[in-house]
């Protein structure tokens, strides 16, 4: 069970009653699917969006979003009408009338997704992200050394262990879940955009495709930011940074280089990021 990671996210005084509810869904008194993720009800036809932070995650939510927006301006001012913030927006989700649902999340829950799309990046690369990010909002001040020496979960070991879980669980579960490789999803984008519109179910032409695509490029994604603002009203960071790949080959040091793959040196291979 994923039990451990997901009460990381759940007020002190809640986790209690959380614990206690989990335990009776043993016994069928509690749906196991809406007690993990704190909704009131998980349907056979919601559809998670789920990463490693940093990964791609919210370019994909945009992707969807203006798939199915009937063509209106997709930003972070109603990104959350279309695909919601399961951490920030619950109740929303309580009462949401659209079907299928889709949710974005970062938690590794992936038995209690009934369907879930999982977007990997080369970790090096998300850590360089991640960095940016978070040293942007003022939760992390410090070298990228530092970044890459400080809690578990914000590195190597985090990542490694977030992505070879989906991978495993996927193995096994390959009607349920969609793996989107960013790489992928960054060079051939109208491939692995219809690979997403077809495992959602969405009845989207490829006129409907082009325009999702090209209302999410990384550069109108900025200039939307920029016009009707970021995730975070009160961060003069903006959310979209770069979006290349490889960008840790300008930015690790041999020594960082090294030690990241003591820890992820499997995990990268099994994705094709090493030889």
């Amino acid at each position: 069970m994923q039990l451990k990671s997901f009460t990381n996210w759940i007020p002190p005084l809640w986790r209690v009653e959380y614990k206690l509810k989990f335990a009776l869904s043993h016994v069928g008194l509690f749906d196991k699917k809406a007690v993990y993720t704190g909704l009131k009800h998980v349907f056979d036809d919601d559809i998670f969006i789920v990463s490693y932070p940093k990964s791609g995650n919210t370019w994909v939510r945009f992707i969807i979003a203006n798939l199915i927006s009937d063509r209106d301006t997709v930003s972070f001012r109603n990104i959350n009408n279309y695909v919601p913030d399961i951490y920030l927006y619950k109740d929303y989700l309580n009462t949401m009338k659209q079907r299928p649902r889709f949710i974005k999340t970062h938690d590794a829950g992936y038995e209690f997704y009934p369907k879930f799309i999982y977007i990997y990046r080369d970790g090096r690369d998300v850590a360089i992200s991640y960095y940016h990010y978070l040293t942007g909002r003022g939760e992390f001040n410090g070298t990228l050394k530092e970044f890459l020496n400080s809690k578990p979960s914000w590195g190597a070991v985090g990542w490694s262990s977030h992505v070879s879980r989906a991978i495993d669980y996927a193995k096994s579960h390959s009607d349920q879940v969609l793996l989107v490789k960013y790489e992928d999803l960054l060079n051939n984008t109208v491939k692995n955009v219809k690979r997403i519109a077809d495992f959602c179910q969405l009845n989207v032409s490829i006129e409907n495709i082009n325009f999702a695509i090209n209302k999410s490029e990384f550069h109108r994604l900025k200039k939307i930011e920029k016009q009707y603002g970021s995730e975070f009203n009160h961060s003069k960071n903006t959310f979209f940074r770069s979006g290349n790949s490889g960008q840790w080959k300008e930015m690790f040091s041999e020594e960082d280089i090294q030690q990241y793959l003591s820890i992820a040196d499997n995990t990268l291979r099994q994705l094709g990021y090493l030889d």
